[in-house]
């Protein structure tokens, strides 16, 4: 299935096997506690090099959100393809 009114080629599957039994995600929250505002760009530029550095030949999936009272959006950036509204 694609997500309604989008032309991307987003697709969603059901899984095969139970949730359980698949391997848990790594997932880095290292910089997570730091804020934008207060943070230098220099510092967010050396962490994504350092982590790309560790991870040769993965995919990089990159996500915004962005978030205000009343609407909320995100999109994702995977390769060439642009997911999102």
């Amino acid at each position: 299935m694609t997500l309604k009114g989008q032309s991307s080629s987003l697709k969603f599957s059901r899984l095969i096997s139970p949730p359980w039994t698949l391997t848990p995600l790594n997932i880095n929250l290292e910089i997570a506690h730091t804020k934008k505002c207060e943070t230098n760009t220099a510092f967010y530029q050396a962490a994504h090099k350092e982590f790309v550095e560790y991870f040769p030949g993965y995919n990089l999936i990159y996500t915004d959100r962005s978030l205000s009272r009343s609407k909320t959006a995100s999109a994702a950036v995977l390769g060439d393809e642009t997911f999102g509204p």
